[in-house]
């Protein structure tokens, strides 16, 4: 830590403190500067979730999209259209509005969470 105290000189009462504290920031510094070459190995465990789809869950994206498409096409053709229009192109609701035929951007919400509602019993296989 003090390799070179041999060659220090004070020259003024607080000298001492100055070359401790420049000695203790060096330190900081060789260690910043080592953990950035070669960071620390941290254990991620089992748990972790990936962010790469694996083939289970291309699977299930697969069946959970069929039963997308099925449950879509039983809800009457309005609900269809408010469905696809707001979800799957992501238009905002004055423009699900227009596309419908709406009065409002305020029924346009009313109506997509009304058909989305639907979609989800169609889903769960409660009606």
């Amino acid at each position: 830590m003090l390799k070179r105290r041999s060659l220090f000189r004070p020259r003024h009462p607080q000298s001492v403190q100055a070359y401790l504290r420049r000695t203790v920031l060096n330190l900081v510094r060789d260690e910043a500067r080592r953990l950035a070459r070669r960071p620390a190995l941290v254990d991620i465990g089992e748990d972790l979730p990936s962010d790469q789809i694996g083939p289970l869950e291309i699977t299930f994206g697969h069946e959970l999209r069929a039963r997308y498409q099925e449950a879509l096409r039983t809800l009457r053709p309005k609900d269809q259209r408010l469905i696809v229009a707001s979800i799957e192109r992501e238009h905002h609701v004055n423009e699900v509005a227009r596309i419908c035929g709406l009065r409002s951007p305020a029924a346009a919400r009313m109506a997509v969470t009304r058909a989305c509602n639907r979609l989800v019993q169609k889903l769960s296989g409660l009606k």
